[in-house]
């Protein structure tokens, strides 16, 4: 749901259910419920009037259910799961996009997270797994609009992830770590272009 104001200020909201397969078999060998969320988002959008762009600012609450946990009667093997798991993630993003001259754009982007196991055997109330509490990315691309190198176009950017852990015990710390990407793209649509 959106609603465009003529200043270019766009308020939403918006809610999403999803569900997933769970893999495996109870202790007593019957199959496992799907794994289902719901996700609540709302956020403001801004296209400014004078340059090329759009800025999004926005809140989010995603929650799973039924996710597997430990079976209490079998701690000691870790052989079976139940179904009693409930996991959350809320949230904040900044993202934005900006064309200040023709075939230039930046685009960047910021997040934080709040993750929880809210419901669980033995881990309740830690973070969840390659969750990290902020990421963030930007991201340069050209494209040539004119002369020999029409349809080229040259990109790079990097990213920022925080730390994590890679076990819902909180025990396997994971380092931050930064990711750096380019890109070379080339429009065949220019061979034999006048």
């Amino acid at each position: 749901l959106l609603y465009a104001f003529p200043n270019g200020l766009s308020p939403y909201a918006s809610f999403s259910q999803s569900f997933q397969p769970a893999i495996g078999t109870a202790r007593d060998g019957s199959a496992f419920k799907a794994i289902t969320a719901d996700q609540w988002e709302v956020g403001i959008k801004y296209e400014p009037r004078a340059i090329d762009g759009m800025i999004t600012l926005s809140a989010f609450d995603l929650r799973q259910k039924n996710v597997l946990t430990a079976d209490p009667l079998n701690m000691a093997t870790e052989s079976f799961q139940i179904q009693t798991g409930e996991v959350r993630i809320r949230g904040i993003e900044l993202e934005g996009r900006v064309t200040p001259v023709p075939g230039l754009s930046l685009i960047g982007a910021a997040t934080v997270f709040d993750s929880k196991v809210t419901r669980d055997t033995t881990n309740q109330g830690n973070r969840m797994i390659r969750v990290p509490d902020w990421m963030g990315s930007l991201w340069l691309d050209y494209s040539f609009q004119q002369g020999a190198l029409q349809g080229l176009s040259l990109a790079a950017g990097a990213r920022y992830v925080d730390d994590t852990y890679g076990d819902l015990a909180n025990t396997l710390h994971i380092d931050a770590y930064h990711l750096f990407d380019a890109a070379i793209r080339y429009d065949l649509g220019q061979i034999g272009g006048t």
